[in-house]
């Protein structure tokens, strides 16, 4: 436009002259503000639309490297997990091969059974915050002072130092006065398999719902990023009408009808039709269990299993923690409507 500057000329005063002025101004009129729209359109709209969009892919790309790599983590747990757990069945199969009968002996302590070693340790652990006369006392009314202290002499918790005052007792239970040494062998393989088993199952199960936090936490955050992004893009679309609306009032009708677009744009709708649109299913996180072979998985934990299960290892019809559970409410000393209302 610079280039078809009218000239000073005498002509240049006729009628097409004048006219080509007109259009000249309003030409370069027209130019300026289309130059000040795509300005305020740059700095309102793109600019602050290019950096979320940075940001967006960048926020994107780290949280699924790191949900990748938890489950890939997970994947070779769970891989680890279930060649301990073949590894257990096999030694099992292994024993039973030497000794069909072989069962895991009880661990007698009175009046008490425990089927490790270890439990008998954790019990005696609890007893150590105990007063002595209260161990004393405890002793004294079941009756099991001098049965329990020769059992816990023979599972060599305690050591004799009188050797008159108790008979020396034999562990009946101790493993080499019933196997030879290759049944011996197959039964340590066995007991380290079986530990080797529980601790990937505690270690996996672990892992389980450390990935299960990180992806609650990780949906969190996508579903706080998508509202932004949905945010963002009605700012955008609110300031670009603002813009053609300062510079272009003969496009008013065009400006009304991208404002009554963007009121149609509501951030909780959209994410709801995301969210309902990419479902898979209901949510229901399963426990790993610890399934022993000889008992099954109702010995060792309690969450998760079969109440079918429960009900026959305990050997009742209704599972001892429901037993319990209506019992304390029954006992409570809350109104009778409240405690239907608890049932």
């Amino acid at each position: 436009l610079s280039k078809l500057l009218p000239s000073s000329s005498v002509e240049d005063l006729s009628t097409l002259s004048r006219c080509f002025q007109v259009v000249c101004a309003e030409s370069q009129s027209s130019s300026q503000e289309h130059l000040t729209r795509a300005e305020n359109v740059h700095s309102t709209s793109l600019d602050p639309l290019q950096r979320f969009v940075s940001r967006y892919q960048r926020l994107l790309t780290e949280a699924q490297r790191t949900v990748e790599l938890q489950i890939h983590h997970f994947s070779e747990a769970v891989r680890q997990l279930e060649l301990a757990q073949a590894t257990y069945q096999t030694k099992c199969q292994q024993l039973l091969s030497f000794q069909p009968n072989y069962r895991p002996q009880l661990l007698r302590l009175g009046s008490r059974q425990f089927h490790e070693r270890s439990q008998v340790e954790d019990w005696l652990r609890g007893m150590s915050k105990t007063t002595h006369d209260d161990i004393g006392a405890w002793l004294v009314d079941q009756g099991q002072s001098a049965s329990v202290l020769h059992d816990l002499v023979g599972l060599n918790f305690l050591r004799k130092v009188d050797e008159d005052r108790y008979e020396k007792t034999v562990n009946t239970r101790r493993l080499s006065g019933f196997f030879k040494r290759g049944q011996q062998s197959h039964l340590k393989e066995m007991l380290q398999a079986d530990t080797l088993y529980r601790d990937w199952v505690v270690k996996v199960d672990k892992m389980r719902t450390q990935t299960e936090e990180m992806l609650f936490i990780h949906y969190e955050e996508m579903e706080s990023l998508e509202l932004e992004r949905i945010e963002t893009l009605k700012q955008a679309f609110i300031s670009l009408a603002a813009s053609l609306s300062n510079t272009i009032p003969r496009y008013k009708e065009t400006v009304d009808n991208m404002m009554l677009y963007q009121e149609t744009l509501k951030p909780d709708k959209d994410v709801q039709m995301i969210v309902e649109q990419y479902r898979t299913g209901q949510f229901c996180p399963r426990p790993i269990l610890y399934e022993n072979y000889f008992y099954g998985t109702s010995r060792y934990q309690l969450f998760g299993v079969s109440l079918d299960e429960i009900v026959r290892t305990e050997g009742t019809l209704i599972p001892r923690f429901i037993s319990h559970g209506m019992s304390a409410i029954e006992s409570g000393k809350i109104l009778s409507s409240q405690k239907l209302l608890v049932f």
